[in-house]
């Protein structure tokens, strides 16, 4: 029962949604509001997640999981068994006891059989005579795409996903299962199986999670996966499992995470129920800085999927992962973590880049093949062309035609490599890195680069109107929506000094930042821009001021904007007459005035604190335009 007292400790997943970075004000933010800006909530970005060397991102095929399965339960006896009332006769006791696993009701965490919540298999199923074999037996209950891919699961991993084994479970997706292939098969091979005894991965009941937990919870170390996580991207996802994993893995090293070593690292000091840091200590992200393990966690989680950042910005805690949890693996390039032999898949790297080269432009390009193939990948907005060279490039090494396909398969077999999924995923990593350091493709690519243009710049232009009024029918914004009144702070000087049309511009900036500040609150206008994960952290400012302009340009055109911009003009040249007069009978009352020190006559005449021409952008003590 230790383990299961070790999981309900484990802190939660907390699954802030993930926007990506802001721009950061330090006027405005503050240091606090600054650091906070800095510090991601994840450790690893959504690109480098999908980009990450040796990063499994396809899963296996269905005849390689098959073979897997085939090979790793020919290694039992034969059994004829009865199990929930559905008979076997001369099946291999391995793939029996999974059926027994996935078809028996226990409680959430897989410890005690639940009677209560047990089904009639046969009588509902109603799998023999047709089957005696649990493969067939299991088509039955989940169709042959889900259950080959719980059978692998199990039989590599350990893991239990079956709704009809657990509490509160839900069946699993076949894109979901697909994703947590990935993010356990993400993990090094000295650390698979992970699982404890019958352990779940459990697809929590859609709608519904645990009382004690928020909805933006994506999931826990039992491991429960909640609605939050089945809305996040594909790479988020596996991150997130990784990420669980992260504390299975402290537990199953004899709880390393909890260690005085590791401890020490960050100076973690327990006082009371909580846990607290030195301000000193350093941390990959915002989630790590909640307890140990979530340092522990996230950290295992950047040493995976940015392993450069972790070991820049922390390389003290790197090294201490490098050595007790990776084996001294590390994943900075495809050389230091492929377990293939370095000189021949080099040499399948020369072998096949003519080849790669010879295929662009016979591959037709869509939207979601450059999102699928080039998170991450675009530096700049407007994007360079070594970017679109780029992404081209990883859609070819990574799609390969059928021809392609065949030529890969015969460098594979005169290598001795095994040709399965996950080496030609690694050799076409690989292939990227080798083709992008040697610069070979540049030449012959330039000529296709056309169709990816457009295809981004539609892309981009989507992205744009999702934020902008045109993306939910050109409404018409009113005044109350706007709040005007604040814009004449930083603007109502512009009056004097400039154009109507640059007052305009100047307040709809002012209202767009205004209702960016309260997008946080839930009382924003317009959608949140999020940048496509194809661009970098880099490009984001460009493409943010680029969906301001779009916005300005459409709202200059409302008739509203002239309207309001025109009575808060006569607003301001009232107040700057009263605030005139105002000056004046205080300066008559004060026959010294011309002696006073600026501070002085900024008290007397505009106020101490609150200054009348602070709202129009004119600090205390600065000239009134009159």
């Amino acid at each position: 029962m230790k383990w299961f007292v070790v999981y309900l400790l484990l802190a939660v997943f907390e699954g802030h949604a993930y926007e990506g970075p802001h721009v950061i004000d330090c006027q405005h933010d503050g240091p606090k509001g600054m650091v906070e800006k800095l510090l991601d909530w994840f450790s690893a970005e959504h690109g480098k997640i999908s980009n990450a060397p040796c990063k499994v991102n396809k899963v296996p095929t269905q005849e390689e999981m098959l073979k897997y399965i085939q090979e790793k339960s020919e290694a039992g006896p034969l059994s004829n068994a009865v199990i929930n009332d559905v008979k076997f006769k001369e099946e291999n006791k391995i793939l029996v006891d999974a059926f027994n696993d996935f078809t028996t009701a226990y409680d959430t965490f897989g410890i005690l059989i639940n009677k209560e919540t047990q089904k009639k298999i046969q009588t509902e199923y109603k799998i023999n005579p047709a089957c005696e074999k649990a493969i067939c037996a299991m088509e039955k209950i989940w169709g042959k795409d889900l259950s080959i891919r719980m059978l692998y699961i199990k039989l590599k991993h350990g893991f239990n996903t079956s709704e009809l084994a657990f509490e509160n479970a839900d069946r699993f997706k076949l894109d979901e299962l697909d994703d947590v292939i990935m993010g356990l098969e993400d993990l090094p091979s000295h650390l698979i199986p992970m699982a404890k005894k019958n352990q779940p991965i459990m697809r929590f009941k859609r709608g519904k999670t645990l009382a004690m937990y928020k909805g933006s919870t994506m999931a826990n170390a039992v491991v429960m996966l909640f609605d939050a996580w089945d809305k996040e991207p594909p790479a988020r996802r596996q991150y997130a499992l990784f990420h669980e994993m992260g504390h299975n893995i402290g537990n199953k090293l004899n709880h390393l995470e909890e260690t005085p070593e590791w401890l020490d690292l960050s100076t973690w000091i327990k006082k009371g129920d909580k846990w607290e840091a030195s301000p000193e200590g350093c941390f990959i992200s915002k989630y790590a800085m909640g307890n140990p393990w979530e340092d522990f966690a996230e950290s295992l989680s950047a040493y995976r999927y940015d392993a450069h950042r972790l070991k820049n910005e922390c390389p003290k805690k790197y090294d201490f992962l490098k050595e007790k949890v990776f084996n001294q693996i590390e994943y900075t390039d495809v050389e230091s973590c492929s377990p293939l032999p370095t000189k021949e898949v080099k040499e399948i790297h020369e072998l096949l880049s003519d080849n790669i080269l010879n295929d662009i432009g016979k591959i037709s390009l869509s939207e979601k093949l450059i999102e699928d193939n080039c998170s991450d990948t675009f530096t700049a907005y407007p994007p360079r062309d070594e970017d679109f060279s780029s992404c081209l490039l990883k859609i070819h090494a990574r799609n390969l035609t059928p021809e392609m396909s065949q030529k890969f398969s015969d460098a594979l077999k005169e290598k001795n490599i095994k040709d399965v999924s996950s080496n030609r995923s690694l050799i076409q990593e690989g292939l990227v890195e080798f083709m992008m350091k040697e610069n070979v493709f540049r030449e012959k690519a330039s000529k296709n680069l056309t169709k990816i243009k457009e295809t981004l710049k539609d892309m981009a232009t989507k992205s744009f109107t999702k934020a902008n009024p045109e993306g939910f029918g050109g409404k018409e914004i009113t005044s109350i929506d706007y709040r005007w009144t604040s814009t004449l702070k930083g603007c109502g000087s512009l009056y004097f000094l400039k154009k109507s049309n640059e007052v305009i511009e100047c307040q709809l900036k002012q209202i767009i930042k205004n209702d960016k500040d309260k997008a946080g609150w839930n009382d924003a206008i317009f959608p949140h821009y999020k940048t496509p994960s194809i661009f970098t952290k880099e490009a984001e400012k460009s493409l943010n001021d680029k969906r301001e302009e779009i916005l300005i340009e459409h709202l200059k055109k409302q008739d509203i904007t002239k309207r309001i911009a025109t009575e808060n003009k006569k607003r301001f040249l009232k107040d700057i007459e009263f605030l005139q007069a105002f000056i004046q009978v205080q300066l008559n009352k004060d026959d010294k005035w011309e002696t006073l020190s600026p501070a002085q006559f900024c008290r007397k005449t505009y106020g101490s604190s609150t200054s009348w021409t602070q709202p129009y952008g004119i600090p205390i003590g600065e000239k009134v335009p009159f």
